[in-house]
């Protein structure tokens, strides 16, 4: 069984390439670094069209947010708290979102 995680797709309703991402609490995962399931020389960022969110209680209740930007940028989702598919991320943030953040809320 996974930890908490989000896994993304280059396309809607999960086509194209996939990624995992699993819990790593208060740290900015920024995809210029990240190629998994990708052609030769290309990233992940700028390319999500679609995610879900998995096991957001395991470990401490969890939160994932996605950004238009490095390092939180300027304009992010809100946060992610329940196991949630997003099939269509929506003219904002299609092949928009550069980080990712996962935060462990507080009880």
């Amino acid at each position: 069984m996974y930890g908490p995680g989000m896994q993304v797709w280059q396309d809607i309703n999960k086509g194209g390439p996939s990624m995992i991402f699993c819990g790593n609490f208060g740290e900015w995962d920024n995809l210029s670094n990240e190629v998994a399931s990708l052609d030769f020389g290309a990233n992940w960022n700028d390319r999500i069209s679609s995610w879900e969110t998995f096991n957001t209680g395991v470990g401490g209740p969890h939160a994932w947010k996605l950004c238009i930007g490095t390092n939180g940028g300027s304009t992010c989702t809100g946060y992610y708290t329940t196991s949630v598919y997003v099939s269509n991320v929506g003219t904002t943030f299609n092949d928009k979102i550069s980080s990712i953040e996962d935060v462990r809320l507080t009880s």
